[in-house]
């Protein structure tokens, strides 16, 4: 049953026009990857900050200037990544990688959700934030990996 859902996205007008445009699928993946960017690299700053690196930056105010970024961006890969998955459904579907992917972003975001019940202590995190914002950086850079590992697998 997915798999004629994912033909019928793939065969869809959005799927052939950005498999077919010279311009479109190149655009939506260089937005996909500068959303990538933008979001790991945000969460990572505040995650390495949480852990103890660059202590003389007040914590909440890492968070109040970089949480916009990385909202920004997730939205930006999505919206991307909708159209990178219109072109080639039915093959992205059943790739091991991006279906590990897909899991580690629902993880990540989970756990970025459960991070903000610490924020009102973020400059003396408990030990839960750590292991949380620890957490955190290994889930993007699982879902930055996974990503690559796209094309090869």
């Amino acid at each position: 049953m997915l798999e004629s859902l994912w033909s019928a996205v793939q065969a869809s007008g959005v799927g052939a026009f950005v498999r077919e445009s010279a311009w479109a699928y190149p655009f939506f993946n260089v937005a996909h990857v500068l959303g990538a960017v933008m979001l790991a690299g945000s969460a990572i700053l505040l995650d390495l900050r949480i852990l103890g690196y660059a202590n003389s930056l007040h914590a909440a105010s890492v968070w109040r200037a970089l949480t916009p970024i990385a909202v920004a961006a997730f939205f930006v890969m999505a919206f991307s990544g909708v159209f990178l998955f219109s072109a080639d459904a039915v093959t992205l579907a059943a790739s091991r990688a991006f279906q590990i992917k897909l899991l580690l972003i629902v993880l990540a975001v989970i756990n970025a959700g459960l991070f903000r019940l610490y924020k009102p202590r973020l400059d003396l995190p408990p030990t839960g934030a750590k292991a949380s914002a620890a957490l955190s950086i290994l889930l993007w850079t699982g879902v930055l990996v996974a990503g690559r590992l796209i094309a090869y697998l």
